[in-house]
């Protein structure tokens, strides 16, 4: 049950379900609050906030919210959906290339996670709550990337890893064309506002 869970993480963003306003430095609240499981997730509030880091002339910046979201799954052999709750990570990002914006979906962050304008869709690692695991939108390249953040005290966390999620490509009339290359450095160190 905890490997459906976790591979469900990354398919949250198309399920997700009645998601009310963020209360300011909170997490929000489903409505109704009624589920077959919650899975709390403490550990993802380290991650909350404004983040900011540059590295040889590449600068990102991550805005972090931590929601308690719902789904709905149906389970193997089951007739029955399962209403789970779970607190997840979701966000929203800013790329700078030698003083050139590459991507920026800031001006989103007023929307709920339930509005689907978020580039950003992470939690906490089960094994270890130091290490945040998600994924980010990559518009401009045509693709999402799988990270892996490590917390390293209140104001500092370190990007560890950053890959192109597998998968197949399409190219859709009207967007970029997939670029496989990765411009966000790994090992960079963001600090927060």
């Amino acid at each position: 049950m905890k490997k459906l869970i976790k591979i469900s993480i990354f398919l949250i963003a198309a399920v997700i379900s009645k998601v009310s306003a963020q209360p300011p430095g909170g997490t929000l609240e489903v409505t109704p609050v009624s589920c077959d499981e919650y899975i709390q997730r403490p550990g993802n509030d380290k991650f909350v906030g404004t983040w900011i880091g540059t590295l040889n002339g590449k600068t990102l910046q991550l805005e972090l919210k931590n929601v308690k979201a719902n789904y709905s799954l149906l389970l193997p052999n089951a007739t029955l959906q399962h209403e789970i709750c779970e607190d997840i990570v979701y966000g929203f990002h800013k790329f700078i290339d030698n003083n050139v914006e590459i991507e920026n979906n800031l001006g989103a962050s007023s929307f709920t996670i339930y509005q689907k304008k978020n580039s950003i869709l992470a939690g906490v690692d089960d094994n270890n709550t130091n290490i945040l695991t998600g994924t980010l939108v990559n518009k401009s390249k045509n693709k999402s990337l799988r990270f892996r953040i490590s917390y390293i005290d209140s104001l500092h966390i370190k990007i560890e890893s950053l890959e192109n999620v597998p998968g197949v490509r399409i190219n859709e009339p009207g967007k970029p064309a997939y670029d496989s290359s990765i411009d966000i450095p790994n090992g960079l160190i963001l600090t927060k506002q």
